[in-house]
This record gives C-alpha cells, structure tokens and sequence, in this order.
C-alpha cells in the first residue's frame, strides 16, 4: 500500500502501480478514499488511457517468467519496464488486475486520473 496523496479538483494525475508476484497471494489494484467514501478499488470510469481509441479505463500489463520477490527483480527483469509486457489489457470496470493469476511475474497497470 502506498502514502496518502492529495489530489487537486481539475488537475491530471498519472498513476502506475507496480507487483512483482512470486507465489501465492497476489494481488495488485488502484484504490482511493475521500471524506466520508471508505476506500475503494477505483471505477475505472475515472481514468483515461494512452490509447486514444478508448474513452476511459487503464492498461494493465503483465511480464511473465520474472524470479525474485522484490520490484527491483522486475526492473532488471525487464530493463526498466523497456521490454514489451508478455500480455497488455485494458481495464474497462474497475482498476485490479486478476487474483492469484500465475507464478513469478510482474504487473502495471497504469493511466491518467
């Protein structure tokens, strides 16, 4: 879970996620909390794409056949993110990727709030 952030009304955020998963229990999702609102995976209605072609949502990718535990092993796995994800989906409901999807592989999911 990250820090607490303030976001500013009419203001563009980028948000990225990243989950380096080795085995069991993953898990990787964009959630929010506001005033009274208990925290809760984001609609994925409030984010927009890079891609042009889709009015909303976020893109999810996914590397696969990454060893480690840590983010840093998906970093160097993939030479920063440079290398081309073995699967990239757009994510039209809401912001989480797939529950206890595979074994060692690593995740973003990434758009603009």
């Amino acid at each position: 879970q990250s820090a607490q952030i303030s976001l500013t009304a009419g203001s563009a955020y980028y948000m990225e996620a990243l989950m380096k998963e080795k085995w069991r229990g993953d898990n990787l999702a964009l959630a929010w909390s506001y005033g009274s609102q208990v925290r809760q995976v984001i609609p994925a209605v409030h984010m927009r794409m890079e891609n042009p072609y889709y009015p909303y949502g976020a893109t999810l990718e996914t590397w696969t056949g990454i060893g480690g535990n840590y983010i840093s092993n998906l970093m160097t796995a993939t030479n920063n993110l440079s290398t081309p994800p073995n699967s990239s989906v757009r994510l039209g409901s809401i912001l989480e990727g797939p529950t206890n999807n595979a074994d060692n592989y690593g995740q973003r999911i990434k758009g603009w709030l």
